[in-house]
């Protein structure tokens, strides 16, 4: 998809300023997918602000398609705050798990570790309920380096125990980053060749008692 101009992206902006959240929400799907298109490029001012609008619907949707790595950050610790109510503990953790799915991200951002930090992975992959630890693993832009750590078991996979591990990596297997390398004209993906030998080295160290 063709890149906006700057008169076209300030038009768009004012449009989705004064616009229903629902319209802003329908509006930030394609954008997203434009940012996949484009190795996670976006229009940072755009997304501070509808940010500034304080909407939750919008929040929802920025964090599902947005590129900003600090808007990212932002909603991600808002979702981390102390519910108010049940249903508000059900929506924030939508929130979460929303950015760990973002796909606008791109994996040379170093994602999540760039956006939510290593104390946080540690608690998704330890402690968090399943479709949040889902919700990471399946991105196909969470690093190599998160994914080469649970295959071989490093930290901060090393302090799951056996079951929920393999569970870990029985959730990783829907990743499309396992199965599609991104090898180019100028060589191979090292990437998904670095990927591939970790999965053989989780072969041979897998417990085989769960």
């Amino acid at each position: 998809m063709a890149s906006l101009s700057e008169h076209e992206e300030r038009i768009r902006e004012a449009r989705l300023l004064v616009s229903s959240p629902e319209v802003v929400c329908a509006e930030l799907k394609r954008y997203g997918e434009e940012a996949v298109d484009g190795f996670g490029v976006g229009d940072k001012e755009l997304e501070r602000n509808l940010l500034a609008r304080g909407d939750q619907l919008i929040n929802l949707a920025l964090a599902e398609y947005g590129t900003d790595r600090d808007i990212l950050g932002e909603l991600y610790r808002r979702g981390l705050a102390d519910p108010t109510s049940p249903l508000d503990g059900r929506y924030r953790q939508g929130l979460r798990m929303a950015v760990l799915a973002n796909r606008a991200t791109h994996e040379l951002w170093g994602f999540p570790k760039a956006v939510i930090g290593e104390e946080e992975i540690r608690r998704v992959v330890v402690d968090a309920d399943w479709s949040e630890a889902e919700a990471l693993l399946r991105n196909p832009n969470t690093s190599e380096e998160l994914l080469v750590a649970l295959y071989e078991r490093k930290d901060p996979f090393s302090a799951v125990p056996d079951d929920r591990w393999c569970d870990l990596v029985s959730m990783s297997a829907a990743n499309p980053r396992l199965k599609v390398p991104n090898d180019t004209q100028e060589g191979p993906d090292l990437r998904y060749r670095n990927i591939q030998e970790a999965i053989f080295c989780f072969l041979s160290i897998a417990p085989t008692n769960t």
